[in-house]
């Protein structure tokens, strides 16, 4: 799956940010890879979901999900 050579062709446009807890320090609006965000929080939701399942919930899913994109708006993104 995926676009064959997509980072290649993006990276010219990329720029490293070094985010702060200080919110004021960025002024930035980011996008966000759907698949890619909902990749990363599955993965993270493995490890927390409880021991009888294999799977987190999709309430947890979302709420997870939620959480990580309020900690870029506390940073000072824009999402």
């Amino acid at each position: 799956m995926g676009i064959p050579r997509l980072i290649a062709h993006l990276e010219p446009f990329a720029s490293s940010v070094q985010f702060s807890l200080n919110a004021s320090a960025i002024q930035s609006t980011v996008a966000i890879d759907g698949p890619g965000l909902a990749f990363h929080i599955y993965n993270q939701g493995q490890g927390r979901s409880s021991e009888l399942r294999t799977s987190p919930s999709y309430s947890e899913l979302g709420q997870a999900t939620i959480l990580w994109l309020r900690q870029l708006q506390v940073h000072g993104l824009r999402v």
